[in-house]
């Protein structure tokens, strides 16, 4: 369906703030809402602070608010190109089954497929409806299909692990170039999640085209100097606690647990090092494995939290890629074959329809009480109509789309003001900036009248609030407590009968 006012756009460091709302309300949402621990100039820092992110953002606004985002990051292979991992997607409660979700999504597809990402992954528990939702667009879940468990150490483990690193009788380096670990790598395919051949990274600048923080690698060497195990790893980002570290390739059982505790000590190190809360990994469900990370302080997240590997393969990508850019070619077009104009007396039938619309929106079910005759009267009959009418129209029908209201008033501080009694417009035809042409047109009146303000009553509930803030509306039952009274017919009869 068509929604008013959606925009789906990459994220400003002012949107933090109600970012940091939303991964509130998506912990709350999955049950653990002591997770977040990072306040909203942690998250300003770290996505907008720094040449090299590390993180990026698509936010969904609606009427000026933001009511969802999806938040990722890159993540690379030794010999696979960078894919991307999506960390957070989420849309509040009030605003779902709207295709704001999906639209995130694809935004997020198009963004891997634009830059030659082999695959998008994510994580998503498994009682979370969600799963669904992502099954539904192509994604495979791993953990079902193939035993990949997530697995995590805290920063507590990591502290401990790091504090050890020296009683290793091995050392692992820091390396910048791949090309040492290429035949360990190619060795090793059969066992990493790559299923293709594709172009080689061959440096750690490789990885960093993307203004993204990059990948690391470290090295166990040989006496003669050849790499026997590596571990390649990049910088990643938790909603819940900033920096982290995502561990990608790690050698097999059959290196030697001394070999590997000696990366994995030095991992630790290099996390601690750099300020990094924790490291997650997700492996393919191995009795060795679990044995080495579990005795190290390693928590399986996957069978204590049930997290799952879902993944989105390239050609999907692709898919998804052509729908969000048809998305956008049938979404983001100006208002051609609209046209604003003043009101007709042939136009009242089809403005009190409307009203009757908005009528059905605000749940007033016994309004309008006024027919098209007595509009016509007084709009057109009357010698000095205190009040105006402007409508959009389609070119091809002369049909009236959407109407806005006004009527002038009058204060001895300003003089002659102007009150904007209704501003609609159908459904089918907010994606097209009818509401701003409408607008403009009143303003317009107002400004040639000398009008010295507009005023105008919204629900608390509407989000067409946010519309009037966003072009400079101010609340002025926020700022200074006024409050809207009305007298109906009743009432005034009674006053003015009164003795």
């Amino acid at each position: 369906m068509n929604f008013v006012d959606l925009e789906i756009r990459k994220a400003e460091p002012e949107d933090c703030i109600k970012i940091r709302e939303l991964i509130q309300e998506l912990a709350d949402y999955e049950q653990m809402p002591n997770g977040p621990k990072i306040d909203y100039k942690t998250l300003q820092r770290d996505g907008f602070g720094s040449k090299k992110p590390l993180y990026e953002c698509y936010v969904a606004v609606v009427f000026g608010e933001i009511v969802g985002y999806a938040l990722y990051f890159w993540i690379y292979y030794s010999l696979g190109r960078k894919a991307l991992h999506l960390e957070d997607l989420y849309v509040t409660p009030f605003h779902r089954l709207k295709n704001i979700g999906s639209k995130l999504f694809s935004a997020v597809a198009k963004k891997n497929f634009n830059e030659n990402g082999q695959f998008l992954d994510f994580s998503v528990l498994s009682w979370n409806p969600a799963e669904t939702f992502y099954l539904s667009k192509g994604s495979k879940d791993l953990t079902k299909d193939e035993d990949w468990q997530m697995y995590r150490f805290d920063r507590a483990t990591l502290q401990a692990l790091a504090e050890n690193t020296a009683d290793s009788e091995y050392v692992a380096t820091e390396i910048g170039n791949f090309n040492a670990i290429e035949q360990l790598a190619k060795e090793a395919l059969p066992h990493t999640r790559s299923k293709y051949e594709v172009k080689k990274l061959k440096s750690v600048s490789d990885t960093e085209g993307s203004n993204s923080s990059g990948a690391g690698c470290l090295a166990v060497f040989s006496g003669n100097g050849e790499v026997v195990a590596y571990a390649l790893y990049c910088y990643a980002y938790s909603t819940w606690e900033g920096k982290s570290m995502y561990l990608q390739e790690f050698p097999q059982w059959n290196v030697g647990d001394r070999i590997r505790l000696c990366l994995l000590r030095a991992l630790a190190k290099k996390a601690c090092d750099d300020g990094c809360s924790r490291i997650d990994f997700w492996k393919k469900h191995q009795l060795e494995d679990l044995l080495l990370f579990s005795s190290h302080g390693a928590k399986n997240l996957t069978h204590s939290e049930m997290w799952h590997l879902y993944r989105l393969f390239e050609l999907i990508c692709a898919v998804l890629n052509e729908i969000y850019t048809y998305y956008i070619q049938n979404t983001e077009r100006d208002m051609d074959g609209v046209t604003i104009r003043e009101a007709r007396r042939e136009d009242c039938r089809a403005i009190i329809d409307l009203s009757r619309e908005i009528a059905d929106f605000h749940k007033h079910y016994n309004s309008p009480q006024i027919d098209p005759k007595v509009l016509e009267r007084d709009l057109f009959d009357a010698a000095n109509p205190n009040m105006g009418f402007y409508v959009a129209s389609e070119d091809k029908s002369d049909r009236v789309i959407g109407y806005g209201h006004y009527f002038y008033t009058y204060t001895l501080r300003l003089g002659r003001c102007m009150c904007l009694q209704d501003l609609y417009v159908q459904e089918a035809f907010r994606n097209l900036r009818v509401g701003d042409k409408l607008m403009k047109a009143i303003s317009q009146k107002a400004v040639e009248q000398s009008i010295g303000k507009m005023e105008f009553v919204v629900t608390d509930w509407n989000p067409a609030k946010n519309f009037y803030k966003k072009r400079g509306a101010v609340d002025y039952t926020e700022k200074e407590t006024f409050h809207v009274y009305q007298f109906d017919r009743k009432a005034i009869e009674k006053m003015a009968s009164s003795p």
